[in-house]
């Protein structure tokens, strides 16, 4: 009858330094196991092994914030604000801007925020054209947004546009979709 290797020495009374010496062989085959050596991948590739951490899919993409328009009755600050509903990493703002007279106003970026964070360093804003379609080197390293936070940009006007004049901004980020 086959039987395992060594159970017929270790019934009939094997020798205690041969088991002892099997015993030390198996603990340094285990250990070198948890150093990653002799580790065997037994999934495979692209199929995550059982109990491994999943990896976070990213997916490039865009937000749209919205417009906003700047008349006569508006004032000079106005805020954006967007709850995007899957996890968001912002990387780059662009802004178009259309004037309907107002010729000379300046409009600046005074503030973004993620949740509750203030991602420019000073209230003194930026100008709008920083963040220009064809701006260069615009990306920007913002603080990652977790689904249903609010992401905000506040956008400044140098004075009110007089009587009919208006001037509307429209936002965007593109940026990378986090989850998977």
């Amino acid at each position: 009858m086959n039987d395992l290797a060594g159970f017929e020495e270790y019934a009939s009374g094997a020798d205690d330094d041969e088991l002892g010496a099997l015993s030390d062989l198996i603990s340094r085959a285990r250990s070198k196991g948890r150093r990653g050596g002799g580790q065997r991948r037994l999934a495979p590739p692209g199929i995550p092994m059982a109990g491994a951490a999943p990896r976070m899919a990213t997916k490039r993409t865009v937000l749209g914030l919205g417009t906003v328009i700047f008349d006569a009755t508006s004032g000079t600050s106005l805020s954006i604000e967007v709850e995007p509903q899957r996890g968001f990493q912002p990387e780059r703002l662009t802004a178009a801007l259309a004037r309907s007279g107002a010729a000379g106003l300046l409009v600046s970026v005074t503030d973004i925020r993620v949740g509750d964070v203030q991602q420019i360093p000073a209230s003194a804003g930026c100008p709008i054209e920083m963040f220009a379609p064809d701006a260069t080197d615009a990306d920007i390293d913002l603080t990652a947004a977790t689904p249903g936070m609010k992401i905000l940009v506040t956008l400044r006007v140098s004075a009110a546009p007089a009587g009919a004049d208006t001037v509307t901004v429209n936002l965007g980020f593109f940026g990378k979709v986090i989850g998977q």
